[in-house]
């Protein structure tokens, strides 16, 4: 006796629904995946941008309270200014110093391509004087001869890749006592909020735009009070 085989498979339309199907399971997994994606990066980012300000802060700290010496030497209760005419153009460099330890700085958003510090610690090799570095250079010193730049070996960075810095102040209350600020951002320029062409500061710190590619962008802003543990000398 012969068998009947059924030859019968899947209808064009019965593929059609389960490509449909698949099509959109697919569209969903993807959507989730890149959702984490952008939630890791916002969170790798923000990691970093943290952790590069607490650094910077507990830099600062120590070296007001193990110093000995006044800020800026006791000439000034605010930073040592100095325009530099590098191949960038004209680029104001700020400074801070305690004792032996120069910060070196520069602030904003719009530096060119390849542009090399934006905050860099290093020694002098003298109390009495506190002349900021040329961040334009690679190995940053003193190319101006109005500034006599001595230090004492290297320096440096404390700021990352894609960092900038919005602020970085400290302020002499009395003889004893200082508070310290500090606030870095992470993302490209065009990631934050600008007002007539200035990137617009709130609490000191930039402010992170609602276009493509927020997740990129990261904030962070601390400050702290910091007393002088050691005696001037």
């Amino acid at each position: 006796m012969s068998q009947k085989i059924n030859k019968a498979g899947f209808t064009v339309m019965e593929l059609m629904i389960a490509i449909s199907v698949l099509a959109i399971i697919l569209l969903i997994s993807s959507t989730v995946l890149v959702g984490i994606g952008n939630l890791y990066s916002k969170g790798d980012n923000l990691a970093k941008v943290q952790d590069t300000t607490r650094n910077i802060v507990e830099s600062a700290v120590s070296a007001v309270q193990f110093s000995g010496t006044l800020l800026n030497n006791g000439a000034s209760t605010r930073p040592i200014i100095y325009t530099y005419a590098t191949s960038y153009g004209n680029v104001v460099v700020s400074a801070f110093c305690f004792g032996q330890n120069r910060y070196s700085f520069v602030t904003g958003l719009n530096f060119p391509t390849g542009w090399p510090h934006i905050l860099w610690l290093d020694k002098i090799s003298s109390t009495g004087s506190c002349e900021p570095l040329n961040l334009s250079l690679p190995n940053p010193t003193c190319t101006d001869g109005t500034y006599n730049c001595t230090q004492l070996g290297s320096g440096s960075d404390l700021i990352g890749p894609n960092m900038h810095l919005a602020t970085f102040d400290i302020i002499q209350y009395n003889p004893k006592l200082y508070g310290i600020s500090v606030g870095v951002a992470f993302g490209a320029e065009n990631m934050f909020v600008y007002n007539n062409n200035s990137p617009v500061i709130i609490n000191g710190n930039y402010q992170c735009s609602n276009s493509a590619g927020q997740q990129y962008c990261a904030t962070s802003y601390l400050e702290t009070f910091a007393a002088e543990r050691l005696t001037q000398q």
